[in-house]
């Protein structure tokens, strides 16, 4: 238990030493104030998520075969997108949705953002991305501001992207 609680601080410690060096390079790029905070704030939310890949996630990947890889990647999300309604099974047997949640699960390619940052513009990636909200809500809006939508991970369909033409905040 001692050792666990060890590496914990050993990690903490160098996550911190990690955020001070950013800290350091912002202040010598004459970064505005507001901008380092948000930075800061970024960097502090990713750290305590569940969804990103960190730096020694990429490196087991990395050292691993392409099917040990493979499912790795896949355990990383399958698990939460089957929490989602329209991926949900009934029985144990494998379905077509079995395997669809396992591909997608491969695809994804996580992002993680702050309230109120715009994830996509209108015209921009939208048209080629999917999204999945894991986690949280975001607000999609069609041709005009009259058009917002909220959509969460609650609900039976968290998905916007795809030929949409979106654009989305957190």
């Amino acid at each position: 238990m001692a050792g666990l609680v060890g590496n914990l601080n050993v990690e903490k410690k160098e996550f911190q030493e990690r955020l001070d060096r950013h800290l350091e390079y912002m202040r010598d790029k004459k970064t505005p104030e507001h901008l380092r905070t948000r930075v800061l704030r970024y960097l502090n939310y990713m750290e305590n998520s569940s969804f990103a890949l960190r730096e020694q996630d990429e490196t087991l990947l990395s050292q691993l075969s392409p099917g040990l890889r493979v499912e790795m990647r896949q355990s990383f999300y399958v698990e939460h997108l089957r929490k989602i309604h329209c991926f949900q099974e009934q029985g144990s047997e494998i379905t077509w949705k079995t395997m669809f949640t396992e591909e997608l699960a491969l695809c994804i390619e996580p992002i993680v953002a702050l309230p109120g940052d715009l994830i996509v513009h209108r015209g921009e990636l939208g048209r080629e991305q999917m999204f999945v909200i894991m986690s949280g809500a975001v607000e999609t809006y069609g041709n005009s501001w009259k058009k917002k939508q909220t959509i969460d991970s609650e609900n039976p369909y968290p998905f916007f992207g795809g030929a949409l033409d979106h654009a989305a905040h957190l």
